[in-house]
């Protein structure tokens, strides 16, 4: 757990951070030189196709996360009206809840307004994203 020294917060396990993120940066460097020597072949269609679909719902979650805060500032009303609680399944300050919550902004209690906004935005841009995606491209010749 942190300890608190002289008004600094500390904590005792410091190498798992570091790790992680030289794990990761050891990866990405591995990947872009595999891509860059050709041994790595990807369909490029697809990977923007994924990681924009992935995006959407990255985006849909800081939208709900805008409100979550606009909750909290009691401009729009609801904060204490949660939709649903499944901190009794995902631990909320578990690593999942971490990582889910860093990527895409989940909550263990969502408020009803952080759900429907989540859908209202989620929906419409989905649509559209894979609309515009599973269209063929015209060449200009």
């Amino acid at each position: 757990f942190p300890s608190h020294d002289n008004g600094i917060m500390q904590s005792k396990e410091t190498t798992t951070p570091i790790v992680g993120t030289f794990i990761g940066i050891a990866i990405s460097v591995l990947l872009g030189w595999a891509l860059y020597k050709g041994s790595l072949k990807i369909n490029i269609g697809k990977f923007f196709r994924y990681s924009g679909a992935a995006l959407v719902v990255v985006a849909a979650g800081m939208f709900s996360y805008a409100i979550h805060d606009l909750q909290e500032g009691g401009i729009i009303p609801g904060a204490e009206t949660h939709a649903y609680d499944i901190s009794s399944i995902i631990n909320p300050d578990g690593v999942l809840a971490t990582v889910l919550g860093g990527s895409i902004n989940f909550s263990t209690e969502p408020t009803v307004l952080q759900v429907i906004f989540w859908f209202i935005y989620f929906i419409p841009v989905t649509y559209l994203f894979m609309k515009q995606s599973s269209q063929p491209k015209k060449l200009n010749s």
